[in-house]
């Protein structure tokens, strides 16, 4: 048997907390999309989130270096797309509130979303650890020397 090279998760706590979270939001956001509306684009907002939930749980299952950039990306981009949607959800409220209040929950709720985001860029890494036969038979003989 030749040892072959895998990929293991640097954080994988981390990523499965983050994945509670996503999951917890996803389920959430279905639920209010299917009670809200029945219009045309729902099914490609289901398929969206439902996709958007299943690649962090895929790479959680089997990394790679693959997976790993794809969570990258993923993560990039679902930053920017919760920044402008943050800031259209806000956009009415900054018209018609004179106080400091609106700004402040705006930026901390991008602030919210930038450390989650920045999590997951981190949680997505991944390094190569050899496995196999020859390590065991090695890791074997070491136990066998220290008696």
């Amino acid at each position: 048997m030749e040892s072959t090279p895998a990929y293991q998760l640097t954080h994988p706590r981390l990523l499965k907390a983050l994945l509670a979270l996503i999951t917890f939001g996803t389920f959430n956001s279905m639920v209010r999309l299917i009670a809200s509306s029945y219009g045309a684009s729902i099914g490609l907002e289901l398929l969206v989130l439902v996709v958007t939930a299943l690649i962090p749980w895929v790479h959680y299952l089997y990394p790679s270096g693959i997976g790993a950039k794809v969570m990258k990306l993923l993560s990039v981009v679902q930053g920017v797309v919760s920044a402008v949607q943050l800031f259209l959800v806000f956009k009415p409220e900054f018209q018609f509130s004179s106080g400091p209040g609106t700004w402040l929950l705006f930026f901390g709720a991008e602030f919210l979303s930038l450390v989650v985001h920045a999590l997951m860029f981190r949680a997505s890494n991944v390094h190569m650890e050899e496995s196999g036969f020859r390590e065991t038979v090695e890791w074997l003989d070491g136990i066998a020397k220290d008696k």
